[in-house]
């Protein structure tokens, strides 16, 4: 009896197709196990007005879990007056002056 001749298409791979693959650069392949070895390393750079990159947390500034970033109301000039004005009604309201002139108020 002859030998029967098989012949058969390789297909390459593809999303939804089966097929064989072609081991590229960096990668490799040991008992079946593929593995990919970075060519240089990645820095991401400091984010800018014009640069996609990372940032910091800063001051009076939150990220929640969901990444979520929350910054608080800023502090005006006209806030700060008021906390000063709230503060020193306080302290003279307890102020008293002595016979020898010397003024004493808590804090």
């Amino acid at each position: 009896m002859a030998a029967e001749t098989i012949t058969t298409k390789v297909v390459a791979a593809s999303k939804t197709a089966f097929g064989t693959v072609k081991i590229g650069d960096n990668i490799n392949v040991v008992e079946g196990v593929i593995s990919v070895t970075p060519s240089a390393a990645y820095t991401l750079p400091v984010a800018t007005a014009d640069t996609l990159g990372g940032v910091k947390q800063g001051s009076n500034v939150t990220i929640s879990a969901a990444g979520v970033i929350s910054v608080a109301a800023p502090v005006t000039d006209a806030h700060i007056n008021d906390l000063i004005n709230a503060r020193l009604k306080t302290v003279l309201a307890t102020a008293t002056v002595g016979t020898d002139g010397t003024m004493t108020f808590s804090v």
